[in-house]
């Protein structure tokens, strides 16, 4: 998925490779090993890291592109500040860049009957819910289910920042 311009950039590659290598290691384990428990729960948790990272990463290059050095440097100084990732979260700081994006996003969590937003909903809560000593109830299907989801709105956000394709 690398384009000719570092895109995306060998850091947000590798946060993806490795979040890849948790969910293939928790598809290994039997439903009873201890361990399994807390994967999922590590999955959970990280999920929801790889999409703050990626929308952070994405904004971040985006203004570094598009922008005067003081513009991007003012953005990035809001960036990695504790802002969630919660549909409307996301859904509002993709609208600060355009109001078309943010239809297009809306768009995307709702194709397949709202299951994406559903999902990215649901992802959230049980991190909150981890974060605060909660989250057994996380099964090993519902956290790759949510893994799979993460992928596809971080895949959306680097295709939507990205260097666009010249005409």
């Amino acid at each position: 998925m690398a384009s000719p311009a570092g895109w995306p950039t060998v850091v947000m590659r590798q946060r993806k490779a490795d979040l890849a290598g948790i969910a293939e290691t928790l598809k290994t384990l039997p439903f009873d090993d201890p361990a399994t428990l807390h994967l999922r729960r590590y999955l959970v948790v990280r999920c929801a890291g790889y999409l703050e990272s990626t929308r952070d990463d994405c904004i971040r290059r985006y203004s570094q592109d598009k922008a005067a050095p003081a513009v991007a440097s003012h953005v990035a100084s809001f960036l990695g500040t504790g802002r969630g990732v919660r549909p409307q979260q996301l859904r509002d700081a993709i609208g600060t860049f355009s109001p078309s994006w943010a239809g297009d996003f809306d768009a995307f969590l709702a194709a397949d009957d709202e299951r994406r937003g559903s999902e990215l909903g649901a992802l959230v809560a049980s991190r909150k819910r981890i974060a605060h000593g909660d989250g057994d109830g996380v099964t090993t299907r519902k956290a790759l289910d949510w893994y799979g989801t993460a992928l596809a709105i971080a895949d959306w956000l680097i295709l939507r920042y990205g260097p666009q394709p010249s005409p």
